[in-house]
């Protein structure tokens, strides 16, 4: 999966995360409508800027692969 999607070779250090259906695409917002509508893997580069690859597998040798950023840019509010 991380070869396929990223074009990186080889591999670097990878992180293996499940979300479940109906997590948060975004955990740093409370938007609960935009969340994951099914189980998803997520791998993760050991430094953000390597990247991230979230999918859910089909069971079929098919994946729907989820186009999510590696990180989010919050707007902070100046007091």
């Amino acid at each position: 999966m991380w070869h396929q999607y990223t074009n990186t070779s080889p591999a670097p250090p990878l992180t293996v995360l499940f979300d479940e259906k109906g997590t948060p695409v975004n955990p740093y917002i409370e938007d609960t409508t935009l969340v994951f509508p099914e189980d998803v893997v997520v791998l993760v580069g050991e430094f953000t800027a390597v990247g991230m690859v979230t999918y859910h597998s089909n069971g079929d040798g098919t994946v729907n692969v989820y186009d999510v950023p590696s990180h989010w840019h919050q707007d902070r509010m100046l007091l």
